[in-house]
């Protein structure tokens, strides 16, 4: 197939449409200069020519300008080939190219650390090349996948709010992820209709991953009982974002801005359980996000259900609980306050019960 073949195939995909129509109507972005996130793979690489067929849109109100941005982590064998190819195909796709190459080395989880030199690098080429937005390849799968993570991690609400459709990343411009409400099988049909032949990342294949052995075991049995379960989910996602804001509005007037980390245990108490464990997660969220974003795991929902059940209680003397390595949360009989631990030689976890604080 020739690469004009390709790209008018591309444009009259199903998935251009819907591609076109979600970036308008659920990224709201209307038009503009959009910088497409590509890593060679299945998704990636049908975004990719999908993104191809945007330019060409007739309505000038609703037309965008992609620019494909791949970054090379450096990791493996084999990344500056990838890197060729991805340029390969965006200027077969008729598509502008630029290209990053990030240091992941460092202490703490690779896979962390590689993010977020990733996405700093693609914000670095948004800002230069005068982008509106990023844009991943994002999908059904990767959002259930969030969604199950986050559940089985005790967060709640926020589990499902864990990939939004869009999010602010600074100066104005956002990152759009429209195509959550479109199947991997879909992105992988695409691709087979276009003949193109993706990049294997082995490490999505790796079962000491967390999201590997999802994929593998758990998302592909889920799928055989209840089809299209994943994109069904997407659909509540969107609903509970309208309850999360109802949320974010009340923890906002009950505990402050994300930043407070000191409250007046006596108004906390007036607050359900359920608010109180809420407030107390954001705040420790906002305390580790710049730190340690890493660290954020290491804090168990059950101490912060502790801690909620004791701002409710008679006890008052003052109580200490560790949150993780770096935080710890104290309730007395006026106050609660989140700091940095005091080390106290019993660990880096959080499991152990509370310890009463000096007075």
């Amino acid at each position: 197939m020739s690469d004009d073949e390709r790209r008018l195939l591309a444009g009259r995909h199903p998935l251009a449409a819907e591609l076109a129509v979600s970036l308008r109507e659920r990224c709201q972005i209307v038009g503009g200069r959009i910088l497409v996130a590509v890593s060679g793979g299945p998704d990636s690489l049908a975004l990719l020519w999908l993104a191809s067929a945007l330019a060409d849109r007739a309505d000038p109100q609703s037309r965008w300008e992609p620019i494909v941005a791949h970054v090379d982590h450096g990791l493996r064998a084999g990344s500056a080939i990838e890197r060729r190819f991805v340029e390969s195909q965006a200027l077969a796709a008729g598509l502008s190219y630029e290209s990053a190459t990030v240091d992941c080395r460092g202490p703490g989880n690779v896979s962390d650390r590689a993010r977020r030199a990733r996405y700093e690098a693609l914000e670095r080429i948004a800002r230069a090349r005068g982008c509106v937005a990023i844009v991943t390849a994002h999908h059904a799968e990767d959002r259930l996948e969030s969604i199950l993570i986050g559940l089985g991690r005790g967060r709640g609400l926020e589990a499902f709010l864990a990939m939004p459709a869009t999010r602010p990343i600074g100066d104005g411009r956002i990152l759009a992820r429209p195509l959550l409400g479109v199947s991997n099988a879909a992105l992988l049909e695409c691709c087979r209709r276009l003949e193109l032949a993706p990049i294997r990342d082995p490490s999505n294949a790796d079962p000491r991953r967390l999201r590997a052995r999802l994929r593998q075991v758990v998302m592909p049995e889920l799928e055989a009982i209840l089809p299209g379960a994943s994109v069904q989910a997407g659909a509540i996602v969107e609903e509970s974002s309208l309850a999360a804001a109802a949320i974010e509005r009340w923890l906002a007037e009950s505990f402050g801005s994300a930043s407070t980390s000191q409250w007046s245990r006596e108004t906390l108490a007036t607050l359900p359980r359920s608010l109180r464990i809420a407030g107390l997660s954001r705040a420790v969220r906002e305390a580790l996000r710049e730190r340690d974003p890493a660290a954020i795991r290491e804090v168990h929902r059950r101490s912060l259900e502790a801690i909620a059940d004791a701002i409710g209680d008679q006890e008052r003397r003052p109580r200490c609980w560790p949150l993780g390595a770096l935080l710890e949360a104290e309730v007395d009989h006026r106050h609660v306050v989140l700091r940095r631990r005091a080390r106290t030689g019993q660990g880096d976890g959080d499991s152990q019960g509370p310890r009463h604080a000096a007075t």
